[in-house]
């Protein structure tokens, strides 16, 4: 199998400002590890045919522009009262590409967000759009000159420590914005029926679009009595085993089950699927792989995977069943049936999408890996 992967890491030993870039060939060869200044990344967008990568951090000012080679050769600056926000597309047959931003302080539906168009050669702003909805994170290309779709996560107050407030985001407008590709124009918005955001999606071959849902129970602040009262509540039914940072970290929150979402742009229709509640907690990324048309669902928390196949068939499992904890990142491997998935923690594994038998392991250290790109050789 040829090809290799890249992967982000961001502030891996706790120092605040540094990111490691993991290149892994699909293969024997030696995995490389960079360490790079920068305030953390998340999400690497690749353009080996330019020598750029675009490190787009979640949370923070700066884009880091790299080369194959991890050598820095430049970034990008987002405008005051905002930050990147973690995802980007290259904008096809052009040197350029689009950024999400989030505003600082969201508090309306007013406060909307920014995307970002720069010149990956050298890192110069070229035009700044409003992405018309609030908080956008992730995005990607629809088929046959169709556009852009980006994933809104639609949510404003952050309520970490109201003991008012059962969940921990005050979500208003999640949903899917459609956005001519030649101007970034609005064309249609199609909201997600759920009080949670809409965090990452992948378009299929017939242009309908697969993603994913956030939301926190908001135990935060509360004494251990009450905020079990409301984990038994939430999970009534569920056997689910939390993840460490849920129990130890205070401010993190209980994240809760929710569905892979199918939504139809055309007619707005959306198909939810939750066949493994336990395990769909927190979704984290969404791929679709290009030669059988099968989606996944990564789910962070829940150590969950949802397989769809193109006609509407889904099943989960959880992902220690093909040995990965806490699955982040996953990326299609053009050409064959296999997609790349990581652990937050630990290991890369490529996977079969139709038997979900591992095919591949690379043991490592991903450091708290986010997501994956590839890059073929």
């Amino acid at each position: 199998m040829r090809g290799r992967l890249l992967t982000r890491n961001g502030n891996p030993f706790g120092q605040g400002n540094t990111a490691v870039l993991s290149e892994i060939p699909l293969n024997d060869s030696p995995i490389r590890q960079t360490v790079l200044e920068t305030y953390g990344v998340h999400a690497p967008l690749v353009a080996a045919d330019l020598d750029r990568i675009a490190l787009i951090d979640q949370y923070s000012s700066r884009c880091l522009l790299v080369d194959m080679d991890h050598k820095t050769v430049g970034q990008i600056m987002a405008p005051k009262g905002f930050m990147f926000g973690g995802h980007g597309v290259r904008l096809n047959g052009t040197s350029l590409f689009v950024a999400t931003l989030y505003h600082r302080s969201p508090k309306t539906k007013t406060d909307t967000g920014l995307l970002m168009v720069t010149d990956l050669t050298n890192g110069k702003i070229q035009d700044i759009k409003p992405s018309y909805g609030l908080q956008p994170h992730d995005m990607d290309m629809l088929p046959r000159g169709g556009g852009l779709v980006l994933a809104h996560r639609g949510s404003t107050l952050n309520h970490t420590g109201d003991t008012t407030k059962t969940y921990q985001k005050e979500v208003i407008s999640p949903g899917l914005t459609v956005l001519a590709t030649d101007d970034l124009s609005f064309k249609k918005f199609v909201p997600i029926p759920h009080n949670a955001e809409v965090s990452h999606l992948a378009v299929r071959p017939d242009g309908q679009v697969l993603c994913c849902l956030n939301q926190k129970l908001n135990t935060t602040g509360r004494p251990p009595e009450e905020a079990n009262n409301m984990v038994t509540q939430a999970f009534d039914g569920i056997d689910a085993l939390l993840d460490e940072i849920e129990v130890v970290q205070e401010s993190y929150g209980i994240s809760l089950p929710l569905p892979g979402v199918l939504v139809n742009l055309e007619s707005g229709k959306t198909s939810e699927y939750l066949p493994l509640p336990a395990h769909q907690r927190q979704g984290q990324s969404v791929a679709v792989n290009s030669l059988t048309g099968i989606g996944v669902i990564s789910y962070v928390r829940g150590s969950g995977l949802l397989f769809m196949t193109p006609d509407g068939k889904a099943k989960a499992i959880n992902s220690r069943d093909i040995g990965l904890d806490n699955v982040t990142g996953l990326a299609d491997l053009p050409g064959t049936p296999y997609m790349a998935m990581c652990g937050f923690k630990n290991d890369l594994i490529i996977v079969d999408v139709e038997s979900h038998t591992p095919i591949l392991t690379r043991k490592m250290a991903m450091l708290g890996a986010a997501h994956l790109s590839v890059v073929a050789t």
